[in-house]
């Protein structure tokens, strides 16, 4: 996705541990939400870099911007492709953010 906006996301399933602008709100198996100081627009194409700071994985993401709350600084992506392995590496975040609750 040449010349795409692209993000640098940090997840850790361990609360509190790092957080920094662009900030990772939610994550899933198909899409996620950020905050953020710039918004891009629904229909926008973008390369996120989604670093699973527990585990030492990194998933790279082609995804569209779906919807954009300026008033909130917010937006939501949905997965068109994810890296070889992003999907377990993704699972397994999940799996682990879930037992740490």
């Amino acid at each position: 996705m040449a010349n795409r906006p692209h993000l640098s996301l940090v997840a850790s399933y361990q609360p509190g541990r790092v957080t920094r602008v662009p900030q990772l709100l939610s994550l899933s198996q198909g899409a996620l939400i950020v905050r953020d100081r710039e918004l891009l627009k629904p229909g926008e194409l973008v390369q996120v870099t989604v670093h699973l700071v527990d585990s030492g994985r990194e998933v790279t993401i082609d995804g569209e911007v779906v919807w954009a709350n300026h008033e909130l600084g917010d937006m939501a992506l949905r997965f068109l492709a994810l890296s070889e392995g992003g999907r377990e590496a993704i699972a397994g975040y999940l799996v682990e953010r879930a037992a740490n609750r």
